[in-house]
């Protein structure tokens, strides 16, 4: 196997960050079920709103990008979507 290309390497990426999405969702899901069970505690701790904001954004924008990127690559090969 040679090198990947821009797309696959588009391809590559977009699938990593869904992965690690993925696996920071069932973290929180064991989290939440740990939590029910009563084997952790939630402790009130402070913490930058504004920070917290951003990243939320900057994961959206990412996202936005790719799905625009495949988008633009699923109507450029023959099929028009409304």
């Amino acid at each position: 196997m040679g090198p990947l290309n821009e797309i696959q390497q588009e391809y590559i990426e977009g699938i990593y960050q869904s992965g690690q999405q993925l696996a920071a969702l069932i973290s929180d899901i064991i989290d939440l079920a740990t939590i029910e069970a009563g084997y952790l505690k939630i402790e009130v701790a402070e913490f930058d709103v504004r920070a917290a904001i951003d990243n939320v954004i900057t994961l959206l924008n990412e996202r936005v990008k790719l799905q625009d990127v495949a988008d633009h690559r699923f109507r450029g090969a023959g099929n028009h979507c409304a």
